[in-house]
């Protein structure tokens, strides 16, 4: 997670591969939807990490599961720090002491999260309170490609 919160990589160059792609560097997805098959599908699942196609293509890196860097059996994942539930402040302590660039933001549709966006543009939700009672680190995201080419990043899907 290191490597996605400094420099947006999962250590596989994925930006805009397709499913045989990512397949190729990853291997067979463990699931897949909505589609009936990986091949159409527009979502791959490796254990908890998603991979959203557009035109056929990843552009969004995304978790919200329970264990947020579990990748499967294909997909290695170094968590670093990052587990569900670790406090903002500790977070961005971490990346303040590596050196990291970010910036958190307080969205308008949802007052009780904060998102932390790095300098490479990954994501981290976190939740300062919540109704279900549910506090800290709760989804991370990477959106790798827009449509012209260019890196592009936004707010995590559901949120």
């Amino acid at each position: 997670m290191f490597d996605i919160a400094s420099a947006g990589e999962l250590g596989l160059r994925c930006h805009g591969v397709d499913h045989d792609g990512l397949k190729e560097l990853v291997g067979p997805p463990s699931s897949w939807g909505p589609q009936k098959t990986p091949e159409n599908a527009k979502i791959w699942r490796y254990g908890n990490v998603e991979f959203h196609f557009s035109n056929w293509k990843v552009y969004l890196i995304f978790s919200d599961h329970d264990d947020l860097t579990d990748g499967g059996e294909f997909l290695r994942i170094d968590p670093w720090i990052v587990r569900r539930g670790l406090d903002r402040q500790v977070f961005q302590a971490a990346l303040f002491e590596a050196g990291i660039a970010f910036e958190t933001i307080a969205p308008d549709y949802d007052p009780s999260q904060r998102l932390v966006r790095t300098q490479s543009g990954a994501v981290f939700t976190f939740n300062e309170c919540s109704q279900d009672g549910e506090s800290g680190l709760v989804a991370w995201s990477m959106e790798t490609q827009s449509v012209n080419g260019e890196r592009n990043y936004v707010y995590p899907i559901g949120t």
